[in-house]
């Protein structure tokens, strides 16, 4: 029997959708040039010959260069899920997106009641030198006027952005005096960390929460190691759930650190067959002590590799649910006119030689689709030698969070439309900037209670619901350390949402529990 995606996994659906084939898995940086593909074709002559039909006879006025663009799109999906197409403009937000960092002023906004709203000034940026604070409104950004219910993100992040070095002047109404003022930011390089959080659970057992793989992936992750084993690390959770992948260098240098010299780490084969493997070398930081890795359907490409690698050396327990299941790795190629095509020019293979690809046809919604469509024999208990050995796609847990375990965030992400309650939150936040802003990150983590704010999200929301919100004890707690949680990330950033959010996620406690039996054995 098949089931409906739960309401509950609808943060999965971004993850799945970046998993559709834009740089997912691609190996390194290469770039391969037009040269021999750029001479002329009997196929290029007739499709130049029918675009030049299409511009001349065609009933109605066609843009042939969108029409370019979506053939090679859908040209590329018919190959395979993950060969894909980046037009010209695009590319630039994906290039960032890999390298790491972009320039700009280092703000976080949102658009709130029309207006362009800061809630979160990114440290030691551009803006926080310049002044700027969370809950300023931007009403104009170099004199051109950006208020009103045509706004649209994508203008904001167009006029924001620029050349590190260069300025841009807005005229900002502060959020505590509301005095109108202009303020002057020059402009600088960002960081954009795929390290969310590292801390430590308690005084031996730590936890690293990686996003994606870019280039500066491995560095934070080999920073974030250092940092918990002077903290007393000696047991792990490396959390890679809704990571869509990135960079195969990247994952194969970050499997290092916990490999040992000599051990396999992934295997590539080409179109002719031929394959070249990738093994560990010395020094890791965390070559000894127990460690858990954890997955669900969001984890693809470089997660499947990393937690592949470490599944078949016994070195990790793989916790969570099964993963995508995307096995073929992308070779970004420049076009004349800037675009790039990434095309599937490998497959790659777990040390044990496992495919983790999942089978794919020319369907490619269903492809997308069918992480959500799997059938409860999901959920059926399996050995970890089982698990090793896999064949319908993806990494197996050998430990696994079951859909009937998680009915406190079924219930909250069915009732509660998505993005309400991030809402609600920045709402309550805006609201109440001059107490909060008495509270210390650490007092807030520790000491702040949002029990008696249920019923105000309970009422905000309920216009907006399809049905009553009659929430039991289990519910309201729950609700309450998401509520919490969200709040401490507009105040603080993502290190103080994950301590709080974590408390009571089953995939984290199942992963304690199981370090536990490991520590005892």
């Amino acid at each position: 029997m098949k089931i409906k995606a739960p309401q509950f996994l609808w943060p999965l659906a971004l993850a799945l959708a970046m998993v559709a084939g834009l740089w997912l898995g691609r190996e390194g940086s290469h770039k391969v040039q037009l040269g021999e593909f750029a001479s002329r074709s009997s196929e290029e002559v007739k499709v130049r010959q029918l675009l030049r039909m299409i511009q001349s006879e065609y009933v109605d006025q066609v843009n042939t260069d969108s029409l370019m663009d979506l053939a090679i799109a859908d040209m590329l999906h018919r190959l395979d899920p993950h060969s894909s197409y980046i037009p010209a403009q695009e590319v630039q937000a994906n290039v960032e997106d890999m390298q790491g960092s972009f320039e700009g002023i280092g703000i976080e906004f949102q658009l709130y009641n029309d207006t362009i709203t800061v809630v979160r000034v990114i440290a030691d940026g551009p803006a926080q030198k310049a002044g700027l604070q969370a809950g300023d409104r931007i009403y104009s950004v170099d004199d051109s006027v950006l208020v009103g219910p045509n706004l649209r993100s994508d203008d904001v992040v167009g006029r924001i952005k620029g050349p590190g070095g260069s300025r841009v002047s807005l005229k900002v109404r502060r959020a505590i005096s509301s005095e109108l003022q202009a303020v002057s930011v020059v402009r600088g390089s960002i960081a954009l960390p795929s390290v969310d959080a590292a801390f430590m659970l308690d005084h031996q057992t730590a936890y690293l929460k990686l996003s994606r793989f870019a280039e500066t992936s491995a560095q934070e992750i080999h920073q974030a190691l250092k940092d918990l084993r002077k903290q007393g690390m000696q047991q792990l959770i490396f959390d890679l759930r809704d990571n869509p992948g990135g960079l195969m260098d990247a994952a194969r240098e970050i499997a290092d650190e916990f490999l040992v010299d000599g051990q396999k780490i992934v295997m590539t084969k080409d179109r002719k067959g031929k394959d070249r493997n990738y093994y560990a070398s010395k020094g890791g930081l965390f070559q000894e002590g127990e460690m858990v890795v954890l997955i669900n359907e969001g984890s693809a490409s470089a997660s499947e590799i990393v937690a592949g690698a470490l599944q078949d050396h016994r070195r990790a327990t793989v916790v969570g649910r099964r993963s995508f299941g995307k096995g073929l790795v992308q070779q970004e190629m420049r076009l004349s006119d800037g675009s790039r095509v990434r095309l599937t020019t490998y497959r790659y293979y777990t040390p044990n030689g496992r495919s983790i690809q999942k089978p794919y046809s020319s369907d490619y919604e269903s492809y997308q689709q069918e992480a959500f469509h799997r059938d409860w024999s999901e959920d059926e208990e399996r050995t970890a030698e089982d698990a090793r050995e896999l064949q319908e796609g993806g990494i197996a847990p050998e430990i696994i969070v079951k859909i009937d375990s998680l009915p406190v965030d079924f219930w909250v992400f069915h009732s509660f439309p998505p993005g309400l309650i991030d809402r609600w939150a920045f709402q309550y936040i805006d609201q109440h900037r001059s107490s909060l802003k008495e509270w210390t990150e650490k007092a807030f983590v520790e000491s702040f209670e949002a029990d008696s704010l249920v019923d105000q999200l309970i009422a905000y929301a309920q216009p907006d619901s399809a049905q009553s919100l009659n929430l039991g004890e289990a519910e309201r707690k729950y609700l309450s350390n998401r509520m919490k949680s969200i709040m401490a990330r507009n105040l603080y950033g993502q290190q103080a949402f994950y301590p709080i959010y974590l408390t009571t996620d089953p995939f984290v406690q199942q992963a304690r529990q199981a370090i536990q039996r490991m520590v005892g054995q």
